[in-house]
């Protein structure tokens, strides 16, 4: 009787502390912050009519971000969303039309900055 007297005691004395043990506060992460963010081409400031392969360079620290382009043929982007510093491969295929091809690559960054646009244009 003694035994089972003490087994109980210790189990609402255990009982009683795990309350204290599971409310207690976690350490969480720090949330990342925005950083600078800032991207441009490396070569071509204008393409070659014959088209041509190129990068961007974005600088993204703790960012994510994504690429807006508008819908297009001729301009290949190697990929729409990452994060961090990157370096994207772009395509500029041929231009057969005979007239200047423009179009505007947007790269957002997240926390709410503003838009890099990168205007890329392509001789006829």
């Amino acid at each position: 009787m003694q035994k089972l007297t003490i087994v109980v005691y210790m189990m609402c004395s255990l009982t009683s502390l795990l309350p204290v043990v599971s409310c207690s506060k976690q350490q969480l992460p720090v949330p990342p912050q925005p950083s600078p963010f800032s991207a441009a081409l490396i070569k071509y400031t204008e393409f070659p009519a014959a088209g041509a392969k190129d990068t961007i360079v974005i600088n993204g620290g703790t960012n994510g971000w994504w690429v807006t382009l508008p819908s297009s043929n001729w301009m290949v982007v190697s990929k729409l969303f990452g994060s961090g510093d990157f370096k994207l491969p772009v395509e500029v295929k041929a231009n057969n039309t005979g007239v200047t091809r423009e179009i505007d690559i947007s790269l957002w960054p997240t926390f709410s900055q503003a838009a890099v646009v990168i205007k890329v244009k392509q001789t006829k």
